[in-house]
Order: structure tokens, then sequence, then C-alpha cells
């Protein structure tokens, strides 16, 4: 799922700045809407077939991780969600945001 959510973000960022500096709005709103459709259909088949996953590229000894699969999951859909928001914020905010983010770490 990592995988998956990673080349989504790569993919998503350029396309969207290049749609921002273009004005083209609902595009924006289009691509964000279908790019989450497919991360939520891969995260829903990812909770479903999960014991067959691991079952097959995993050993017995692995077996008992399953019950935290779906919250692994769940928190990469979450990490995707996260990043289609945020580059609205840093292109609108660029100073201020990475102000507050070096603040925040100091």
């Amino acid at each position: 799922m990592g995988i998956v959510v990673m080349a989504m973000t790569k993919v998503w960022i350029p396309i969207f700045c290049e749609k921002l500096a273009n004005k083209d709005f609902k595009k924006i709103d289009n691509l964000a809407y279908n790019y989450s459709k497919y991360i939520f259909f891969t995260a829903i088949g990812l909770i479903l077939f999960s014991k067959e996953i691991v079952s097959l590229m995993a050993g017995e000894k692995y077996h008992s991780a399953l019950p935290i699969v779906p919250i692994i999951v769940i928190g990469y859909v979450g990490v995707f969600l996260y990043t289609i928001v945020i580059i609205v914020f840093i292109k609108k905010n660029r100073t201020n945001f990475y102000g507050y983010t070096f603040y925040w770490r100091n």
C-alpha cells in the first residue's frame, strides 16, 4: 500500500501544480476524486484479501500480525488524503507554512 500511495503522490503533485497554474479547478476536483477512489478501492481490496496475501507472501510466524493489517492500510489512506490536502496549503501560504513547520520542530 505504501508503494501505491507514494506513486499516486508523486503523480499528483506535478499535475496539481500545472492545473492550479492554469486555474483549472474543476479538473483538480475530478482528479482528486478519482485518485481517492483508486486508493480507497485498493485499500478495501487489501483489507478484504489480507489473509490470502499474507498466506502467500509470508510464513506462519507472520500470521499473528493479520489483525493489524487493516489499521496499517487505513493509515496509508490517511497519508494519501493528507498529501492531497496539504499541497493546497503549501502552494497558498508557501512562506508562512514552512515557517510554522520549522518552528514546531525546534
